[in-house]
């Protein structure tokens, strides 16, 4: 296989002091990760290998050329119940905390400009007909959607098949879509907030427009976590191409540092979830194929493993070192390791990431 050389950094599990053996400094934490260069070579004073790495890495789709895709497979299906938990799990991985909430709404409200913009040589004659059109892109999303206006206030409603109490609030992206998106229509800024959700107990997730600031600090509950990932390896595979425009949109909200840390903590605690439901699983070779399975519901890419390795080629659209760190802590959470050596290789633009199944 043809590619750049291989690359390898450390992942450790935050919240320990960093320690130096043999000269050198472990990492701290993910979102303080460092990347080693290639064997034999030392680091420059400023210029690190992570940013070499950095620079020959496609920087993946833009926000706007993922949402042409979705509005032009607008009324597409396809969907299964494997592509929706994974839908699922980024949603909560971007919406962990209360800043990373904030930041992901922050981001949303220009794709929600986007959207409105593609449409707004149509002639609206209402509200509510504008918003036809951004159900329309949440349906082909994967989320089931309504909506209607009141006189002074819009309430837009999100639907799904299932609901799982996580415990937290986690559509902040799709709220700052919707603001966007209405602010576009009403040309002036209208704040929109997820008054309930389907993740914290709710049957519906449900968003009003008024100035209300997110003061939820509630925490990501493990064992609906544990639900989540069961269903999830119940289902099917699932390609549809919008689908995956829609996952590439969450997965390059990675790319702010607000957004990355919660990030990589809350996949390292998936993946010990997936860990725990595999233990249970005598035959290693079947209880590989689980792990594989759910490292394969976070849509990132296609995951191997051989008697040594652990190997996930990451999808095209994705390839970017956001998704390489979060692969990186998920692997730390399965491995059930405080510190993972990660390595990485470019191959036709993409990712081959492999980690070593055994220390």
């Amino acid at each position: 296989m043809r590619g750049a050389p291989m690359q390898s950094y450390r992942h450790r599990k935050p919240g320990r002091k960093s320690v130096t053996k043999g000269g050198r400094r472990a990492v701290r934490s993910v979102s303080d990760s460092r990347h080693k260069g290639p064997a034999g070579k030392r680091r420059s004073s400023k210029r690190t290998a992570a940013r070499r790495i950095g620079e020959i890495a496609p920087k993946g789709r833009s926000h706007s050329s993922y949402v042409e895709i979705l509005l032009d497979s607008v009324g597409s299906k396809g969907d299964t119940d494997s592509k929706k938990i994974s839908l699922s799990l980024n949603s909560i991985m971007i919406s962990s905390s209360p800043q990373s909430r904030e930041a992901s709404y922050l981001m949303g409200i220009p794709i929600g400009h986007l959207i409105y913009k593609r449409v707004s040589h149509r002639p609206h004659e209402t509200l509510y007909e504008s918003l036809q059109v951004l159900t329309e892109f949440f349906d082909t999303a994967g989320q089931i959607t309504a909506h209607y206006t009141l006189p002074h206030q819009i309430i837009f409603f999100m639907y799904g098949d299932d609901t799982y109490n996580i415990g937290i609030k986690s559509h902040s992206l799709e709220a700052g879509i919707i603001s966007g998106f209405v602010s576009s229509a009403m040309h002036r800024h209208i704040n929109i907030s997820e008054e309930s959700c389907r993740f914290s107990g709710s049957d519906k997730c449900v968003f009003v427009s008024h100035a209300k600031e997110d003061t939820d600090n509630a925490k990501i509950q493990r064992d609906s976590i544990s639900n989540l990932i069961g269903a999830g390896m119940a289902g099917e595979e699932d390609s549809s191409c919008a689908s995956y425009a829609y996952e590439g949109i969450l997965l390059s909200l990675l790319d702010n540092p607000r957004i990355s840390h919660d990030a990589y903590n809350s996949a390292r605690m998936v993946g010990s979830v997936v860990r725990e439901r595999a233990d249970s699983i005598k035959n290693a070779a079947n209880k590989m194929n689980y792990i594989l399975d759910g490292i394969r519901l976070f849509g990132i890419g296609r995951p191997r493993a051989d008697k040594d390795y652990i190997y996930l080629e990451l999808r095209r659209d994705v390839s970017r070192m956001g998704v390489v760190r979060l692969a990186a802590a998920l692997f730390s959470g399965i491995l059930d390791r405080d510190t993972v050596s990660v390595e990485t290789r470019m191959v036709r633009g993409r990712y081959i990431i492999r980690v070593k199944r055994r220390v």
